[in-house]
């Protein structure tokens, strides 16, 4: 079974309240100690393809229900940098999470990730936490 992983984020630039939209730096190629290990993602290792299909922002990582979709997401590389420009619902959910990041209450998202255990440094595939 595929572990998903989680990292935050954090805003790039001032949002744009005419298109209700954020940029946040998803994802960097800087070392994190994980329970696993110190892991780094690799930009150029990044398969975007299966979120790219259906490229939903959700409310705290809940999937259980159409409701936690909080808008939608566009994804690049830039250097080292996985960049996510999000684009904010205008319903009931959205707003709620779209206020919150312009009064700059909101100024970091998480992502949540699974390394492909064959792309993986072989030191970290099959590790158990802590050790």
């Amino acid at each position: 079974m595929t572990k998903v992983l989680h990292r935050s984020a954090y805003l790039r630039g001032t949002p744009d309240t005419e298109a209700r939209v954020a940029e946040f730096v998803a994802a960097t190629e800087a070392p994190v100690d994980t329970v696993y290990g110190r892991e780094v993602l690799r930009m150029s290792g990044c398969d975007m393809s299966r979120y790219a299909r259906n490229p939903v922002v959700l409310d705290s990582h809940r999937r259980e229900s159409i409701e936690d979709v909080i808008g939608s997401g566009d994804v690049r590389v830039e250097g080292g940098q996985l960049i996510v420009r999000v684009h904010y619902l205008d319903d009931a959910d959205g707003e709620k999470a779209w206020r919150k990041v312009k009064a700059g209450a909101l100024r970091a998202v998480s992502i949540g990730y699974a390394i492909a255990t064959d792309a993986a440094t072989p030191s970290l595939v099959g590790r158990q936490p802590g050790r």
